[in-house]
């Protein structure tokens, strides 16, 4: 592999380590903001608001499993999509 190759990766990898630390700043702020109760919160640079609601998810994979039976093989090929991907994924290298 080429050296600027091996940046690219070795960059990648550290902004998703990155990322992933930040992510978890993230919720421990929101958490304890969350700690507060509902309400705004005025900080210098910006507003946070905390509120509660309900979300109502059907588990449609459950439903198609219960159902894939009964489903006509050409109405299941009729409404099935097949999209190419690429994708990248990145691991820390263990042989370092």
């Amino acid at each position: 592999m080429n050296k600027k190759v091996a940046a690219i990766v070795d960059q990648l990898g550290e902004t998703r380590d990155t990322l992933k630390e930040l992510r978890l700043v993230d919720q421990e702020l929101a958490t304890q903001l969350k700690g507060k109760g509902e309400g705004a919160y005025l900080g210098k640079h910006y507003l946070a608001t905390v509120y509660c609601q309900e979300r109502t998810t059907v588990d449609w994979e459950a439903i198609a499993r219960a159902l894939v039976d009964s489903i006509p093989p050409r109405l299941l090929r009729k409404h099935t999509s097949v999209t190419p991907i690429v994708a990248c994924n990145v691991t820390e290298r263990k042989d370092l």
